[in-house]
Parts: structure tokens; C-alpha cells; sequence
């Protein structure tokens, strides 16, 4: 399955492939990069939102 879905990706037993241009390579959860961006915007909000308004 293909996913954004940080969810999704944290099942337990999941397998996970990222797919870049060096190819397909087996990743864990916390190294995903959509998990490090949730986890920033989770941090502090403020910091991605304050781009929105103005």
C-alpha cells in the first residue's frame, strides 16, 4: 500500500519501502520523513501556520 499516512505507516508489523531516487530501500518509522514533519508541526504549529495568514 502506498501512504502518506503517518497511521498507516505506524501498524505494528508494517513493512516499510521508501522509493527515492537511489531506489526502493527498507526504512523505519521514526526515519521517515513524514514522520518527522508531523512531529515538527506537532511541536509547534505556529511555525508552519503563521505562513497562511498575513
Amino acid at each position: 500500500m502506498s501512504t502518506h499516512s503517518p497511521i498507516l505507516a505506524s501498524l505494528p508489523e508494517a513493512t516499510i519501502f521508501e522509493l527515492s531516487d537511489s531506489g526502493l530501500q527498507r526504512r523505519n518509522y521514526e526515519d521517515l520523513e513524514l514522520v518527522q514533519n508531523w512531529k515538527l508541526f506537532l511541536d509547534a504549529p505556529e511555525r508552519f501556520l503563521r505562513h497562511l495568514g498575513s
